[in-house]
């Protein structure tokens, strides 16, 4: 909040209060993380107290202090961008494409991101140095003389560590979404921790250079054959498992069994701001400006390189085909191709992979309260009813809300038995 002022102008010191407050959970959580290996350093410790041990001390918070440093570093740097706390997400970015991810970045840009590294991880690790890791402090270090006792009794504390790192005693785990408080979306950004958000987020994914290999800003129609029936703008991702993303999510949605079109096919429009005729002409301009005659050349600016290869290729462009020979016809094919690329065949995702399900009870079978007709007493809130909204947290809002109207009657209901 200090670093980007500007964004936070107006806060009032009690928001900020309430950003520390919130955030603090998360803190104790990566803490915790961080503190059980000096635990089982300290358990080790009352057996021994060699130059060995004393070595895996130093490399250990020399390593926390790099990592630290590079996490909170590019977490500042990137939140002007992204628009959000560091996650894979840039990763993910970096992997599919190195040469774009950072095409754009000003080397003194590098320069100064790698100075600050530095300085943090110093300031870091002169803390850890002069609360811990002093000659004076090991030189203080004896082996106990009831070592197992003493063991028994850090390796309790040591395990303990659990209640912070699992957020206390409470059903789910903890989580990003924890720290969310306010309804100004600034605030919420602001108490989360981005070690703790890039450690939540590298624990639920593999494979960086596979998983997400593109996305882009497209407009995606669902298609019945040769009618439309949905369409949906935001960014596509192209997996290794097929086409994702909010809005490809949105026209699954009408994939359900029992309502899917008989000839599902989506169409990705690349380039929804121009019109057929518009976009070749682009092509043909972009070609003529474009250093050298391949075609993972030509798409510099225009998309990821690995995609418009693909595109070239949807084409029925070989990769021989340089772009300063193609011809009127060829280009206005790959202008269309580019318009409405179509794949069939596609079917939704496993449940796994589900973001929010249909089906379930329906509607008409619960009163205004969402009390079931069928038994009092009973109640049946958010995805147990068929009842499925758009991203945008109209889900959540939707579970949210049925769950605190159903509870709300269920308390009444309660009240009105004991006065009887």
């Amino acid at each position: 909040m200090l670093f980007y002022r500007s964004l936070y102008e107006g806060v009032s010191w009690t928001e900020w209060l309430g950003v520390m407050w919130h955030g603090l959970p998360l803190d104790l959580s990566l803490a915790g993380y961080l503190t059980v290996v000096p635990g089982l350093l300290f358990i080790c410790s009352a057996w021994t107290v060699s130059n060995l041990l004393r070595r895996i001390w130093y490399g250990y918070f020399a390593f926390v202090s790099v990592l630290l440093s590079v996490i909170f570093t590019v977490d500042l740097g990137l939140y002007e961008y992204w628009g959000f706390r560091l996650d894979t997400t840039p990763l993910f970015y970096f992997f599919s494409s190195p040469k774009d991810a950072v095409a754009s970045v000003s080397i003194w840009v590098v320069i100064g991101g790698i100075i600050a590294m530095v300085a943090y991880a110093a300031a870091l690790y002169g803390i850890f140095h002069g609360v811990l890791l002093r000659k004076r402090v090991f030189e203080r270090m004896k082996i106990p003389y009831r070592r197992l006792r003493v063991s028994g009794v850090l390796l309790l504390l040591t395990g303990l560590l659990f209640i912070p790192i699992r957020g206390g005693f409470t059903v789910s785990t903890m989580n990003t979404g924890k720290v969310y408080f306010s309804t100004d979306q600034r605030l919420n950004h602001a108490a989360i921790n981005p070690a703790f958000s890039l450690m939540e987020s590298l624990s639920k994914q593999k494979d960086f250079g596979s998983q997400y290999r593109f996305m882009e800003a497209d407009a995606a129609s669902l298609l019945d054959g040769s009618r439309v029936l949905a369409t949906e703008t935001g960014e596509v991702q192209f997996t290794d498992y097929g086409l994702s993303g909010i809005c490809i999510m949105q026209l699954s949605g009408l994939l359900a069994p029992g309502r899917s079109p008989k000839a599902p096919a989506v169409e990705l429009d690349l380039f929804p701001a121009l019109d057929e005729a518009e976009l070749t002409a682009l092509f043909r301009s972009h070609a003529a400006q474009t250093a050298g005659d391949s075609p993972a050349g030509f798409w510099l600016g225009l998309l990821n390189r690995k995609l418009g290869c693909a595109v070239w290729s949807a084409a029925g462009l070989r990769d021989g085909n340089a772009p300063a020979v193609l011809t009127a016809g060829q280009w206005q094919k790959l202008a269309r191709t580019a318009k409405h690329w179509r794949f069939e065949g596609l079917t939704p995702c496993g449940w796994k992979q589900a973001q929010v399900t249909g089906g379930g009870l329906s509607l008409r079978e619960v009163d205004a309260h969402f009390q079931f007709q069928g038994c009092p007493g009973l109640y049946f809130v958010g995805e147990t009813l068929d009842c499925a909204g758009s991203c945008g947290g109209f889900n959540l809002h939707w579970a949210f809300g049925s769950g605190i109207a159903a509870g709300r009657d269920a308390a009444r209901r309660v009240q009105r038995q004991r006065k009887k």
